[in-house]
This record gives C-alpha cells, structure tokens and sequence, in this order.
C-alpha cells in the first residue's frame, strides 16, 4: 500500500482532540512548567477539557508548577510546534499524524492511506496493534506519548458541489504549507494545490483564493467554514489520528510514581476526548445541516472511483513519502493490515498476546479441518471407493471444538450474545455498577457449569469409550470444562476495568458460589428469586447463555436432579451429524463478506436494475437476502453491506430513515432462504429431512422478499428519472466479472439436491468454493494474513451460537423431564378446538417471544413444544417450522432488543429510537406476510410435496 497524493492534502485538517495532565510531582519544591501548544480552538470542549485537567494537574504537581496552554495554533503549525519542542520553548504538544511524522515518519502509516478504514473500530484496532511500534520510535527521538486520541473523518467542503475525484480537479484546493512533497505530489495528478497556514483558511475561502477545504467537521464548523464553503462530499476519506507529546526532559524531571500517573490519567483522558471527537464529528454535520450544508453522499459508482484514485496514486508514485505495500515493509512503518478488511476484527492486544494468536489460530484450524474432511471423504469415495475410517465422528467433534473454543474468543473479545440495550441508557458509576452485576451473576452461572462439565467427563471417563483409532473419546469431551473455565476467566476480567471492581466481583462470586454448593440451603424456596436474580442480570446486559443455562441449572437443582445433564445435553446437541453443516455454511458466507464480493453483487444489480423505479429497492432486498443466508447472521450483512447499500438508496432520493428501515430489515430475509442456519437448526431439532425443509421455505421466503420490496418501491421519491440508460456492455462486464458469486448457491443446491453429498459435505464444499473464489480467483483476501481471522471470526459467531443453543438444549430437557410438551398438548386441545384458532393464537405466542429470545435459542426451547401440538392438530412440521421462523425473523426487528436494530444502530450511528421508528413499516408489512404463511399452507407443501 503506498500514500497517496490526497491522502496527503488531507493533513490540512486539525486535530480535535486534547492533552491531559494530572497527577503528582515528585517534589513540591520541585516545580514543572508544561507549556502545551495545540491547534484545538479555544473555547471547545476540548480546549475546556485541558484547562480542568490543568487545574487538577496543578493542585497535585506542587507550589510553583503551572500549566499553559496556547490553542487556536497561537505556536504556529504542527510542524513548528514540533522544532518550538526542541528548542525548549513548548515540552509538549497535540499532534496529528502529520505533525508526529516531523518526529518520525512512522506515524503517517495510521493517517495517510485514504479509504483504509471504514470506522473507528477498525482504526482503533490498528492503532492498538501498532502503538508499542510507534511509541518506543518516538521514545528514540527524544518523545513520551501520554496517549493517543483523534478528531474525527477528514471530509471534502467546497463553494460547489463535487462528487468525483474529476470534478474536485478544478478546485483550488488548501494544502498544507511548508510540506512541499504534498504540494508536488497535488499537482502531479491534476489538483491545484495552494499552500496556507491553518489561520488563512477562513479568509482564503472567502476572498477565493482556495475554493475547496479537506478537513474534518467540528473544524469547517468552528471555523466557519461551512459558510463560504456550503457543500460537503460525504466521503470518510482519512480519519484524524494523532498524540499527546511530551519532551523526555521534561518527562525525566518527574518522579517515577508522577509519571506513571501522569500515564493513567492521560490515558483516561484520550480516551474520553476519542468520545468527544467522534460524536462532535456527526453533531457537527447536523449542525451544519441547519445552517444550510448541503451533503452530497456518493453513489456506489462515484466510491468506486474515489477508491480507484486512491489505488492509482499508491501505485504510481514512488519517494521518501511512499507507504511500501510490502507487509514487512508496511509493519516496520508502523502499519498493520491485517485489522483491515474487517468491520468487527479479533482484536490482539499487543504483539505479546500469543495466547490470543494461539487460541484464534486453533478455533481457525479446527474450521479448516472440518471442510477437509468431508472433501477428502467425497473425494474417496468416487474415485477408489473407500472412505476415511471415523470421519464423520471427527467432523462432528470439531464442531465441539469451536462450540467451546468459540464463545471463549467472544467473550475474551466482550462480544457475548446480549438481548439487554439497558447499558446504552446508562452513564458513569450506573453503568459500571451494571456491568459489574451482569458479569457477576453470569460467572456464578458458568462456575456451576464448570462443575458440571467435570462432573460430566468423570462419568465418561470410566466408560471407555473410544472416538477413532484409540482416542478416547472423554479426551475430547475435556473441551467442556477448559471451554466453561475460559470464559468465567474473562467475564470476571470484564466485568470493570478497575481492578478494584474486578476483585470485589471475583469475591462476590465465589462467596455466592460457596453459599450455593456447600451451605444446606432449601432448593424448593430458592428457585423463583433464584431465577429472578438471573433475570434482572440478563436485564442489565448478561449474555444470553447465562439466562438459559442459569434457568436450567436452577431448576434442576430446585428438583433434587443432576446438573450434570446440562453439558451432557449440550455435547449431544454439538455432535449431532447434521450440525457440521452451521459452521461450514457461515463460513462460506464469512468469506464471502470480508472480501470485495458485496461490491461486484451489487454492480451487478445495480446495472441490470439501476435504472428502473424498482432498482436501487431491489438491489438491496436481493443482496442482504443473499448475504444473510450465507452467514446464518443479518448483522455480519448490514455491517458489510450497509455502507454500500445507504448511499445508494438516498442517492435514489430514498428519505435516510425509509433507507435505514429497509436494510435492517432486509437482513433478516435469509433467515427463510436456503442454506439458512435457522433452517438447519430447525430441521435438526424438529428431526425433519434438511431437503425438504430447505424446499419449503423458498416460495415463503420470497414472499417475504416480495412484500419488502413492494414496499421499497413506494418510498422511493416520486417524479425521479432513471439513474442512467440500460447498457447491456456494461451489465455483461458486471456479470463476468461476479461470476464466481453467482454461482456459490448453484455449487450448494447443486450438491445437495444432485444426490453428489450429504448436506455436511455440500456445506464444506460450498465453503472451500468460497475459499478458492476469494483467496485464489479475485484474490480478495491474503492467504497468511486474512484468513486465519476471517477463520477466527467466524468461530468466534458460530461459537457464540452452539453456546446458547446447548444450554438451551437443557432446559427443553427439564421441560421435557417435566412432561410441560404433553401438559400443553392436553390444554390446547381442551380449551382450542378450530385449527385457525390455534393456528393465530400461535403466532401471537410466538412473536411475544420473538420479543425476549433470539432465534437460535428460541428453536432449542420452544420447537419440542409445539412440534406435538401442531401435529395434534393436523399441521405438517414443515409448514410449522417455515411458520415458526417467519415469526423469529420478525424478532430481529423487534423494538429495542431485536437483533438487527442494535446492528444497525451501530453501522449507522443512530439512536434507538430513531432506529424503532425506521423499522415500525417494515415490520407491519413482513407481519402481513407471516399471516399469508400462517393460512396458506400450500405455500410450504408445494414444493417439497408429500414425504
């Protein structure tokens, strides 16, 4: 990867973030003087900010310390900040990228390749990555950094609207004064670069000396900007990245307990100033809006282009700015592109985490595995007739493998299932209190569930079974307890960040656990508040395995039965033989996401449909229907698809909300579309053909299609023409060009209903298509350095999922034990006679808890329920399971804990509840299409006809 010529003109922009300082000198006779110079305005936030820690940082530094503070750039630019700090006239400073690059040059790597990131999780997973890096190059050079902070995307502000690189090359476009390689590279490619200090940029606009300004919005807005410059690009070009600084001299004047306090707290306060920074970057805007802004947001055509630009220059040019592509090259700068092409990546706290690299890496090739052998297993059978001795019974025990080590990884990453959006509401000790709660109770939870899984493998272990070929199978099974001890050590280490908490909680728990397993408790009394503190747990953000597998456990202790059952139940449902199938399908759909296939698809249905009413509406139904059956989750698609599919949809003249409405709920369409993961999951508990399930979902699942499109359509701004003339070149071009895509449910079904595989193998071959698709043919990801974490991700989800559906699993076995399935059976049918009655009051049960389970979860518990009372009433399970789900897909849009409106709140950066509001019509109109699948029962029986 090289820099870029506008990359580099972006360095324009300011830093909108601030210094920190409080705590101890070493002596009070022993005064320091910080004299900090920054470009943050006076009179913002973040210039207020300063002034307190300054206060704070005097009362503990001593008599005689004093702490100035010289904004608006009154020290000149970055760069004459930098050569101020060397001759002693500052000692510390505020600094983007640009302005650390005059220390060294390592710092450009996390500012100045445009397009790199697409959000501030990537960036600060970058910037994790590299900081040790960084930090001890500017040690070398005479510089401590205090902490690191940023200010926001760099966005193009013009006098006119602009929306290709083109057009802005008739621009006077601001750059930055005194870099002369920026001011050559700008003209090279055809812009015309005029050199300023920051304090000219105002009057320079005015007098049309410059006509164009890339800088981030709290700046345009502070400097007013916005006024001679009405028009901004939306384009996330490069994100303002920088540092607090402090010369080694003044550091050194410190005592060691001052400066490691100093550290703390400048830390704490980084991290509270990114917050400041990156909500003010979108209040900005919104501000400016009311003022007159006009945004102009890119069709995927014109990103496209920019995107192309950027590449273009990185190849082209060569110098001692020059960003190498090489890897090796790229990391010794300070780079780290493995973090890239990942919305959501495993995060790896420094290169001393070779234990996380470890675990991610063992999770990565047990998946692997599991598409191996299958392959090799097809692949023997056809050609010599044999196969592989046990391979179904390794491939299943894999699965178990990544059913433990998986939710390990999520909940070392804090990305545990949580249905709870209570934290969101919550600030300062509140939060922290709640969070301290949620994790205690689920680590009380996971001890028992520990002890279980022990209890468990010692029962096996006396059986002596063997797995294959002298492996004993109760080896394997010790995945368990290791899974379960794995994850209570990372909720105790998340439940704070202060360790003081962290040690109150470790107390808690094992004080609570100690009262519940030795003192002689009553069970019977215990039960309801019991499940009661599990559920204001659940309430207040703990994960939804906690409140299944708590339930369960609870419950069979209130009974006097063995818990013992609960990993029992959860390992029988792990290794079940159809279940391979959900790891291998998401898989292939993971691979799909993280790559360039979402653009080529919807290039494709952008040229074939583009310029019809119905197109920009049906590009985004076809490709987050696509997405979301291939990954088993809606919200791994509105994160790789959202950005693509927003712009699109407002550049048809679509109103923001009704486009926010129709890619959330567009997500969750796959559900019903083959190879879904519900769809697996719901055959494999409800003990259904996965053919004939997958038969009977597609004509209810297009309809679902159908309805939101329809739907789409009528949002669309009325009186717009064409976006542009059908070109059948071009729509030849996109097709050979997304070929290989296309073809991936061909490659499934075709195996699957071709009598050439088992449904485990036509999952694994699918996946290693996708491989060979994204890794060999595009080349899309990076052999070494994608795919261990694309492997990584997706064991981490699948594992997430296999986690809540086991402990599920023990808790339809108590109902089951309980006789509830036959005690329901009886009273529906002595209290419900008329089929359509029960048919309606089904549903009504059933979005009720599409309203509190996810899915997955919802399967486990609630399909043995209902499967004998709708068989009692003459209703196919095909019919009821298609039915079934069609409600659960309602859930993900489910106000405030439906799945897909927390993912989307996320990607776009909206409120709940103007999240709610965008998804109210959606999800009126997909009940519409739940009541045509609930009374039209030939829409599930049609295709897969009778057994």
């Amino acid at each position: 990867m090289t820099m870029s010529l506008s990359s580099r003109h972006m360095l324009a922009a300011v830093l909108l973030a601030a210094v920190a300082f409080s705590q101890p000198a070493a002596r009070a006779d022993d005064p320091v003087k910080v004299r900090l110079g920054t470009i943050a305005p006076k009179g913002s936030s973040y210039f207020r900010i300063l002034q307190e820690l300054g206060e704070d940082w005097r009362k503990v530094q001593g008599e005689g310390s004093t702490f100035v503070i010289y904004g608006d750039g009154s020290q000149g630019g970055e760069a004459d900040m930098v050569r101020r700090m060397r001759v002693g006239q500052l000692n510390a400073a505020l600094l983007s990228a640009v302005g650390l690059a005059e220390i060294d040059r390592s710092a450009l790597a996390l500012q100045t390749v445009p397009m790199l990131f697409r959000d501030w999780a990537e960036v600060d997973y970058v910037r994790e990555r590299v900081r040790q890096t960084l930090e001890a190059r500017l040690g070398e050079k005479g510089f401590v950094v205090l902490f690191w902070a940023d200010g926001g995307w760099v966005r193009y502000f013009s006098k006119e609207p602009a929306a290709t690189p083109a057009e802005f090359k008739r621009f006077k476009v601001f750059a930055w004064a005194g870099n002369a390689e920026q001011v050559n590279l700008m003209k090279s490619m055809g812009y015309q670069p005029v050199p300023l200090e920051t304090a000219d940029i105002l009057p320079s606009l005015q007098t049309g000396l410059i006509n164009a300004v890339p800088t981030a919005p709290f700046f345009a807005l502070a400097g007013q900007f916005n006024g001679p410059a009405p028009n901004m690009l939306d384009v996330k070009w490069v994100p303002i990245v920088g540092a607090a600084v402090m010369t080694r001299k003044v550091w050194d004047a410190m005592s060691p307990a001052a400066r490691d306090e100093l550290k703390r707290a400048g830390e704490k306060a980084g991290a509270d100033m990114r917050a400041r920074a990156r909500q003010e970057d979108l209040d900005s805007i919104e501000a400016m809006k009311k003022r007159g802004l006009k945004v102009t947001v890119p069709t995927p055509d014109q990103e496209a282009q920019w995107r192309a630009a950027a590449e273009e220059v990185g190849r082209d040019h060569q110098g001692p700015g020059r960003i190498p592509e090489r890897q090796e090259e790229v990391v010794s700068a300070g780079a780290a592109p493995e973090a890239l092409a990942a919305h959501a990546p495993i995060a790896e706290e420094a290169p001393r985490a070779w234990p996380h690299r470890l675990e991610n890496g063992v999770v990565a090739l047990a998946l692997a595995a599991m598409v191996l052998l299958p392959i090799a297993e097809i692949v023997l059978r056809a050609v010599f007739a044999v196969g592989i001795p046990g391979v179904q019974a390794l491939t299943q025990h894999l699965v178990l493998a990544v059913g433990m080590l998986g939710p390990a990884l999520a909940a070392r990453e804090g990305r545990l299932l949580t249905i709870s959006t209570v934290q969101l509401f919550l600030a300062g000790k509140a939060r922290v209190g709640a969070h301290a709660i949620a994790n205690g109770v689920a680590a009380v939870v996971t001890v028992f569930l520990c002890v279980a899984a022990v209890q468990y493998v010692q029962s096996e272990r006396g059986a002596g079974d063997e797995l294959v070929a002298g492996l004993p199978t109760w080896w394997v099974e010790l995945l368990l307890p290791i899974g379960f001890a794995l994850i209570l050590a990372r909720l105790l280490w998340r439940a704070a960040d202060a360790w003081s908490v962290r040690i109150a909680v470790l107390l808690a728990v094992a004080a609570a656990a100690a009262v519940l397993a030795f003192a002689p408790l009553p069970a019977a009394g215990l039960t309801w508040p019991l499940l009661a503190i599990i559920a204001v747990a659940t309430a207040l953000g703990g994960p939804v395995f906690a409140l299944l597998g708590g339930a369960a456990l609870v419950l069979f202790w209130g009974e006097g039965l063995p818990i013992a059952s609960l990993p029992l139940d959860h390992y029988r449902l792990v290794v079940n033989p159809s279940l391979p199938a959900v790891p291998l399908f998401t898989l292939a759909g993971y691979l799909l996401a993280e790559s360039r296939a979402p653009t080529r698809l919807i290039r494709v249905f952008q040229t074939l449909f583009g310029g019809f009413r119905a197109g920009p509406a049906l590009v985004t139904v076809v490709a987050c229907a696509f997405f979301t059956a291939f990954t088993g989750a809606s919200g791994v698609t509105i994160l790789a698809l959202g950005g693509l599919l927003l712009p699109l949809l407002v550049g048809a003249h679509y109103r923001e909300r009704s486009a926010v409405g129709l890619i959330t709920s567009a997500g969750s369409l796959g559900v019903l579309l083959p190879p879904s993961l519900p769809l697996i999951l719901y055959a494999v508990i409800a003990k259904v053909p996965l053919d004939r399930m997958f038969l009977a979902a597609v004509l209810p699942g297009l309809l679902m299609a159908a309805l939101l499109l329809a739907w789409g359509i009528r949002q669309r701004g009325r009186g717009v023409q064409a976006a542009r003339p059908f070109d059948a070149g071009e729509v030849r071009a996109a097709l050979w060009d997304a070929k290989w895509e296309l073809a991936t449910p061909l490659v499934a079904i075709g195996m699957l209903f071709g009598g050439f595989a088992t449904p485990v193998e036509a999952a694994a071959v699918t996946a290693l298509y996708t491989f060979i698709v994204t890794v060999v043919v595009h080349r899309d990801l990076e052999f070494r350095r994608d795919v261990p974490r694309v492997f990584a991700e997706c064991g981490l989800l699948v594992g997430g999922i296999l986690l809540i559906l086991g402990v599920a699993l023990g808790l339809t076995n108590y109902l089951v034990d309980a006789q509830v399935p036959d005690h329901v059976t009886d009273w529906v049918k002595a209290n419900i006679e008329s089929r359509w009655v029960f048919l309606l009051a089904l549903n009504v049960c059933l979005l009720a808890i599409g309203c509190v389970m996810d899915v997955f979860s919802a399967t486990i518990v609630m399909v043995p329920l209902i499967v004998p009372v709708g068989m009692a009433f003459g209703i196919d399970p095909l019919h009821l399971g298609v039915m079934f789900l069609a409600n659960m897909e309602l859930g993900f849009l489910t106000p405030l804990v439906g799945m897909n409106v927390i993912f989307a709140a996320y990607r776009f950066g909206k409120p709940m509840p103007e999240m709610v509001r965008a998804v109210l019509p959606t999800f009126g109109v997909l009940l519409i299409g739940v009541l045509l699948i609930t009374y039209v029962p030939w829409l599930t029986s049609w295709l897969p006809g009778k057994p």
